[in-house]
């Protein structure tokens, strides 16, 4: 039969956010088609849209999707001979491996089953932003993950905070890994629903994305938030320092830049095994000495949504009508 090369492409490049970059599970690097649908699972994202591949059985993703996008035939000539899905263009031939299907499908919830609500303005943008302080190391599960209460979304790794005031839609709280949630936030997704063990999220194309939702009570943070402390005000050309010192954070744990706080200054310091970058300015502080580590990415981002901040009890603060973030402060 004849086939759009690009329609294809497409349907198979919408699910991509469900394969496995190392296939621990058997499968999980493969496009699954079925039911007149193209699946993809890897233990925490599965992916379906509806594909014009009518086709059963599993085929290695990534020969597949290298090939199609090399191609440059407007259509395809598709076929199935014996266990191969056979590819033709002008004077060219190829052939896929088709499997039987072993990915376990059946362990997931029917997202067409759910009524889906629609996702809140700026939640990505909010799961973004505290996904920043997530925990890295996985010893400490809970810490990597991200809380989605029915009020706000927050994340910490015990050193740093961030809790962004969102009504999520939900009755119940939801913890998602950050390094899970954060591969979904460049898609047109504009639904949500909840089930026992996932979230789906929708587009308007017939995408259906779920994301394993993890159980365990989430530790109130909200006493964090409360400390006294000093006034200050942030440099406005905060993020012209830090893109100069995210040169030399680039490639240090969680792309890292040290902030130091003198009388009367502030300096901003990448450093990685290549070298480091230093920048002073200016500061309205005449407390003790002190210093904390945040990443380049989280700083700039807090400087652009407020340049004051609140300095006391070996914390930090800055905060706005919806969003608050606080950093453990060290004295030098």
């Amino acid at each position: 039969m004849k086939i759009s090369r690009e329609k294809l492409l497409n349907q198979l490049e919408a699910v991509s956010v469900g394969l496995a970059k190392i296939e621990e599970l058997e499968q999980s690097g493969h496009f699954v088609f079925r039911d007149g649908k193209v699946f993809t699972f890897n233990d925490e994202i599965a992916a379906a849209t509806d594909c014009d591949l009518g086709i059963v059985g599993a085929i290695a993703a990534k020969p597949m999707l290298t090939l199609l996008q090399k191609l440059s035939e407007e259509e395809l000539d598709v076929g199935i001979v014996e266990n191969e899905l056979k590819i033709k263009g002008k004077r060219k031939r190829a052939g896929l491996t088709i499997s039987d299907i072993r990915l376990p499908l059946d362990v997931l919830d029917d997202p067409s089953t759910y009524e889906p609500i629609p996702i809140p303005e700026k939640f990505f943008e909010a799961i973004e932003l505290v996904g920043g302080c997530a925990c890295k190391d996985q010893d400490y599960f809970f810490l990597t993950c991200i809380h989605i209460h029915p009020e706000w979304i927050e994340a910490s790794d015990s050193y740093q905070i961030a809790r962004y005031k969102l009504s999520s839609g939900f009755s119940e709280s939801v913890l998602i890994k950050q390094t899970t949630i954060k591969q979904i936030t460049n898609l047109d997704l504009v639904k949500y629903s909840l089930s026992d063990g996932w979230i789906h999220f929708y587009d308007d194309a017939g995408l259906t994305v779920s994301v394993r939702k993890h159980s365990g009570n989430y530790t109130d943070l909200s006493d964090l938030f409360k400390f006294s402390g000093t006034k200050t005000v942030l440099p406005k050309n905060m993020g012209k320092i830090l893109d100069k010192a995210k040169v030399f954070a680039a490639d240090n744990l969680d792309n890292e830049v040290i902030v130091k706080l003198t009388s009367g200054l502030i300096e901003i310091k990448g450093q990685n095994d290549s070298g480091w970058y230093a920048e002073q300015q200016k500061i309205e502080y005449d407390g003790e000495p002190l210093s904390f580590g945040v990443s380049c990415k989280l700083l700039s981002e807090i400087a652009t949504r407020n340049d004051k901040c609140l300095i006391g009890e070996g914390k930090l603060k800055v905060q706005t009508k919806d969003w608050v973030y606080s950093v453990c402060t060290w004295v030098d």
